[in-house]
C-alpha cells in the first residue's frame, strides 16, 4: 500500500475483511457468552474468522465466486455472508451446548431470562445500529466525478443506501414493538431490519461478471 492516489479500493478491502473476521466472532460471542470458557471461545473465533468466513465470503465476494458468476448474487458489504456464516456457525455450537442453564423449568416451562441491565443493553444495540450505518457507507467506493459504486461495480448513491437502511430500521422497530411491546426486542427488531435489508443495497443496474471481477480485483 502507500500514497497511491489512484488506488481507491485495496485499503478498503484490507480493513473490511479484517473487520468482518472480528465481526463474525462478535456475533458468535452473543450466543455463547457465559456459557463456554474464554480459551474455547478464542479457538472458535479463530476457526470462524480465519477459515470458515473467508471460504464462504469468497463464494460471493470474489469476482470468480460461484454464487456471483452462476446466480448473480450481489451481497452489498458482505452483510449476508457475515451474518449467515456466523449465525449457522453459532447454531452448530449451540446444538452441542444445549439450552442455557435456567432457560427451562419443570415440565418444559420456558423461563424469561431478561437482561441484567436493560438501559445498557438498549444503549449497546443503538451503538451497533449507528455503527452499521457507517459500515455500509464504508462499503461504497468513490470512483471520481461524483460517482459511487459497490464493490461489484454497481452504480449507487449514499442517498439510496441511507434511505433503504432507514426503511429496514423503521420496519424492524415497528414490527417488533407491535409484537412484543418490549423496548429490548424493539431495538433488536430494528437491528434485524437493517441486517435483512443490507445485503441487497445496490442499484438495479448490474454489470457483467467480468466487469464486476475487475472492480473486485
Amino acid at each position: 500500500m502507500g500514497p497511491n492516489l489512484t488506488d481507491s479500493a485495496s485499503g478498503i478491502f484490507w480493513g473490511a475483511f479484517a473487520l468482518f473476521a472480528a465481526t463474525t466472532a462478535s456475533i458468535l460471542s452473543g450466543a455463547v457468552i457465559e456459557r463456554i470458557r474464554l480459551s474455547a471461545f478464542i479457538i472458535l473465533a479463530i476457526v470462524l474468522g480465519c477459515f470458515a468466513w473467508i471460504l464462504a465470503a469468497s463464494w460471493s465476494w470474489h469476482g470468480g465466486g460461484w454464487l456471483l458468476t452462476k446466480f448473480g448474487w450481489h451481497d452489498f458489504g458482505a452483510a449476508g455472508c457475515v451474518h449467515m456464516v456466523a449465525g449457522f456457525f453459532a447454531l452448530g455450537v449451540l446444538i452441542n451446548l444445549g439450552p442455557r442453564l435456567g432457560k427451562f423449568g419443570p415440565g418444559g416451562k420456558i423461563n424469561d431470562l431478561s437482561p441484567h441491565n436493560l438501559p445498557f443493553a438498549i444503549f449497546g444495540l443503538m451503538l451497533i445500529i449507528v455503527g452499521f450505518f457507517g459500515f455500509l457507507g464504508g462499503c461504497m467506493i468513490y470512483i471520481g466525478d461524483g460517482q459511487w459504486t459497490s464493490i461489484f461495480g454497481n452504480p449507487t448513491t449514499l442517498s439510496a443506501v441511507s434511505f433503504n437502511v432507514l426503511m429496514g430500521f423503521a420496519g424492524g422497530i415497528i414490527g417488533a414493538w407491535l409484537m412484543t411491546r418490549d423496548p429490548f426486542w424493539m431495538m433488536s427488531g430494528a437491528l434485524a431490519g437493517i441486517f435483512a435489508a443490507a445485503p441487497a443495497l445496490m442499484s438495479t443496474t448490474r454489470l457483467s461478471p467480468s466487469c464486476s471481477a475487475s472492480v473486485v480485483a
